[in-house]
């Protein structure tokens, strides 16, 4: 039995061979190494609500989680309060936690960039969603939804229905 061991590892073929499956694992795990660092650089589908404050304006802006913002030429400290992915999967804060320094750069559309670069966004809430990519600390904003504003036209809307009511009212 011993001799038959023997004479297949002196054979031409076992050294070809163990080459053979050296280089097969080495090769699928080379690409299964690619597949998953591939993924870091996958943009994840999320979503962020939260403030922006003037770092030169509050000096204590932030918590836990803030993270300093480039936009353009403009430097925003973004308190986030809450995040989440829209694909599912892992918590938004979870991911958040991930990005260290917490530094993003945000871009997109001029007119989306436009309107995170102008002061009056300053300490109000927004609502921003688009694509973040971690490994390049990059978000990539598709829209914002910012605070409900009132004007003239919707408070004078609100104040019609109660008029109406006491001209019915006088009627009766």
């Amino acid at each position: 039995m011993n001799e038959n061991r023997l004479a297949v590892c002196q054979s031409v073929w076992f050294p070809r061979i163990l080459i053979t499956l050296i280089l097969v694992l080495t090769v699928l795990g080379t690409a299964n190494r690619a597949v998953a660092q591939g993924g870091a650089d996958m943009p994840l589908q999320f979503k962020m609500i939260g403030k922006f404050h003037d770092p030169d304006k509050d000096e204590n802006a932030g918590g836990v989680n803030a993270f300093t913002v480039n936009v353009l030429k403009k430097t925003w400290i973004f308190d986030i309060e809450s995040s989440y992915t829209l694909e599912g999967g892992a918590l938004g804060s979870s991911v958040l936690k991930q990005i260290y320094p917490p530094i993003m750069t945000f871009m997109g559309p001029k007119e989306l960039t436009d309107q995170l670069t102008n002061p009056e966004i300053e300490g109000k809430t927004y609502t921003l969603t688009g694509q973040l990519y971690m490994g390049k600390r990059l978000f990539r904003v598709n829209t914002i939804e910012g605070p409900p504003e009132e004007s003239g036209g919707d408070a004078e809307a609100a104040s019609e229905p109660d008029a109406g009511a006491k001209d019915e009212s006088a009627s009766d």
